[in-house]
């Protein structure tokens, strides 16, 4: 998860942004360890994603959003309704009253067997409904409430959602803001990032905007 706050931070930060971890392949082949864009020298991730401290212009982005697209997690696919449906019955419940509804048809209680699956299609039908209207209502929440960031275009610093972000742009961060996406620090002072979700450290973790003194494989353990 590449969301985390920033704390004790007294001037804006400003960092290069590479939505959906799209990094420039040309800077170093991707299977060799300095291929980690936090490992690699930041004036040659700088050529490569063709940027400058002083952000991308409008023009560059929508070129950039185009190929890469939106700087979202990719969701898992929908399966199928119907799948969604019978994957309701798995529920050991409804198993032991099919199986009561089997042994109701076999000693020929027809009348049984029907209330019995009566009862098991409703109760199916009903937890399946409610299950998918709130699938929906989270989905639309989901969409209302979007994260945004100060990203600069243009030269100039503006408010955006961070799906817009493209590999590139440069984004103003200040206490407490979210990180959206993975960047590396461009200036930065008493800069301060709860990683939590990448370590477990209960403490925020300061970083520094300069190249790591040697190369590292873990992304929780670089400084820029």
């Amino acid at each position: 998860d590449a969301a985390a706050s920033c704390a004790n931070v007294l001037t804006s930060d400003r960092l290069f942004a590479w939505p959906n971890a799209q990094l420039p392949q040309k800077v170093y082949p991707m299977d060799r360890p300095e291929s980690h864009f936090w490992n690699q020298p930041f004036a040659a991730l700088q050529a490569g994603l063709a940027s400058s401290p002083e952000g991308l212009s409008q023009a560059q982005a929508r070129q950039r959003a185009m190929r890469f697209g939106p700087n979202m997690l990719r969701s898992r696919g929908e399966r199928p309704l119907l799948l969604q449906y019978l994957s309701h019955f798995r529920n050991p419940l409804v198993m032991i009253l099919l199986a009561a509804s089997a042994v109701s048809a076999l000693t020929g209680e027809v009348t049984g067997f029907v209330v019995i699956w009566i009862i098991v299609l409703v109760s199916v039908t009903l937890d399946f409904v409610q299950e998918y209207r709130a699938g929906r209502a989270a989905e639309q929440l989901k969409q209302t409430v979007a994260v945004r960031a100060i990203v600069i275009r243009d030269g100039h610093p503006q408010d955006m959602p961070i799906a817009t972000l493209v590999p590139g742009d440069v984004v103003l961060l200040a206490a407490g803001d979210l990180m959206p996406a993975d960047c590396r620090l461009i200036e930065a002072k008493d800069f301060f990032v709860n990683q939590a979700l990448l370590t477990g450290e209960s403490y925020p973790v300061e970083k520094h905007a300069a190249d790591l003194a040697g190369p590292t494989g873990d992304l929780s353990q670089a400084e820029n």
